[in-house]
């Protein structure tokens, strides 16, 4: 069978590409080195630890290390972070705990995530809070002095700011602020 295919190989191609086959069958293995990847980690709000600062440790939750579950978190998030609040995941009748971003809490994360049973909440920026990929508000009211900023700082060019904003309900409000020309809002839904 083996001569067969070699006939109809030289036939078609010639002898010498059936020689370059076989010697391309040996295989080379190379190693790449590939750039340092960072996992984001998430930090769920408590809120129960007797002062609804978001610079306190206490009032977050992160999961462990091996992912089998919650713990309070050892730390405050950062900007490699997103921040989740959403009072379900701890069960039914888990209050809603309003949150201060106050001076000592980080200024950037990675994502902000305000979800539905968040209902009646309240989150106070006591300073401005830079939000670098996604921001989604689906209830609760976001207030205070401090700016809620969604993209790069300083913008990377146009599209000025590069994250997305999913608002479904709730309030913003706030101080007064610097309008923003020429920057498109999209809005959808009714």
């Amino acid at each position: 069978m083996s001569s067969i295919v070699t006939h109809l190989w030289e036939i078609l191609f010639g002898k010498s590409e059936l020689r370059t086959s076989r010697r391309a069958r040996t295989l080379r293995l190379a190693l790449e080195r590939l750039e340092e990847r960072i996992q984001l980690s998430g930090y769920y709000w408590v809120g129960d630890s007797g002062n609804h600062l978001a610079s306190n440790p206490l009032n977050w939750e992160n999961l462990t290390a091996d992912g089998s579950g919650y713990q309070r978190a050892t730390q405050t998030p950062g900007a490699d972070d997103f921040i989740v609040f959403d009072p379900q995941r701890l069960g039914n009748g888990t209050p809603v705990n309003d949150c201060t971003l106050d001076a000592n809490f980080t200024g950037t994360i990675t994502a902000l995530y305000v979800l539905d049973s968040y209902t009646g909440g309240t989150i106070t920026l006591q300073k401005d809070l830079l939000v670098t990929e996604e921001a989604q508000i689906n209830t609760g009211t976001v207030t205070g002095p401090g700016a809620l900023d969604i993209g790069d700082s300083p913008p990377l060019g146009q599209p000025f700011y590069d994250a997305t904003l999913s608002w479904s309900a709730g309030t913003l409000g706030g101080g007064t602020g610097q309008d923003l020309p020429n920057v498109p809002i999209l809005v959808i839904g009714t």
